[in-house]
């Protein structure tokens, strides 16, 4: 099977970081994860959409200026201002053809990704932000393009470097969101009680006795923080988990299958394969590579960029 392909494309106007997600296992435990980053120095009237994104990507403009155009509005945007796409939203943005704009760029995603956007200051109604300085955000995005290479030491880097991206983003936001810590406290011991406990049979009852809060009150709050019912987040847990040791270890399926709460390896098979599209035999066989490109369009994977 063709193993799972990380691109990076480096040129003189145009550098890229994409399908990073390839090389995560824990993305339910996991509150944003990073998809993609960039930046370009674009051509005159260089216009991409219309097209529909699966992440959240935010653009800062570092110079030059564009229109960004969605839901029958367009926003003249210049350099210091920063633009958000939501996901599943058509969306189209287009360089000045007289000063065009160059830009950086990243894309994420996660439980907490949307909560994150609130928090810079975006909304549906703003999708557009004016900064003080891009240059800690961009500094940030190119920390995470430096580090391109799939080795251990460079996946630290870039998550250091995108939790900074996001975080200098926050703080730039005088009017920051406060969350109901006593709900996200419950939510964060529920998750560690799934974290400890994984490998046996656990009722959605017994969490909720072991937090200190009723069933259907989990249930709410964890929905709401996650995304997701906590017997979905266990049984996504698993399966990464599944997953990690998969790519980490040599053990046999039989024997991971067990390790993560599964009985019968034909129900974890089926489980796993219907998660990630792949047998746990075909997972393990593909690991993420990097793929080198020195020109822009010359890599052809997961995201249209």
């Amino acid at each position: 099977m063709r193993n799972k392909s990380v691109g990076y494309t480096e040129s003189a106007n145009f550098s890229c970081l994409e399908d990073l997600e390839q090389t995560y296992t824990m993305k339910t435990i996991t509150p944003v994860t990073l998809a993609y980053c960039g930046r370009e120095n674009c051509a005159p009237e260089w216009t991409f959409g219309p097209y529909v994104r699966e992440h959240y990507v935010i653009h800062v403009v570092k110079a030059g200026c564009g229109t960004y155009s969605l839901r029958n509005r367009e926003f003249r945007l210049t350099a210091g201002q920063m633009f958000l796409i939501y996901p599943g939203e058509v969306t189209l943005y287009k360089a000045d053809a007289e000063d065009p704009w160059s830009y950086s760029w990243i894309g994420f995603s996660g439980y907490r990704a949307d909560a994150i956007v609130e928090e810079m200051g975006f909304t549906k109604e703003n999708p557009v932000i004016t900064l003080d300085s891009t240059h800690p955000v961009c500094d940030s995005i190119d920390r995470i393009l430096e580090a391109s290479d799939l080795t251990p030491a460079n996946e630290l880097k870039r998550m250091a470097a995108f939790y900074d991206t996001l975080a200098v983003m926050i703080e730039m936001n005088p009017h920051e969101k406060k969350r109901n810590l006593s709900d996200v406290k419950y939510v964060n011991m529920a998750v560690e009680y799934i974290a400890s406990n994984y490998d046996r049979k656990v009722k959605i009852s017994e969490i909720a006795d072991k937090v200190g809060i009723n069933r259907s009150y989990l249930s709410n709050i964890f929905s709401r923080e996650m995304h997701m019912s906590p017997q979905e987040f266990l049984i996504n847990f698993r399966l990464e988990k599944a997953a990690q040791m998969l790519r980490e270890t040599k053990e046999s399926i039989g024997s991971i299958a067990s390790s993560v709460g599964y009985t019968d390896p034909l129900t974890f098979s089926k489980a796993f394969r219907k998660k990630y599209n792949d047998t746990p035999s075909g997972y393990r066989a593909s690991s993420p590579e990097l793929t080198q490109i020195s020109e822009r369009g010359q890599y052809h994977g997961n995201t249209r960029l």
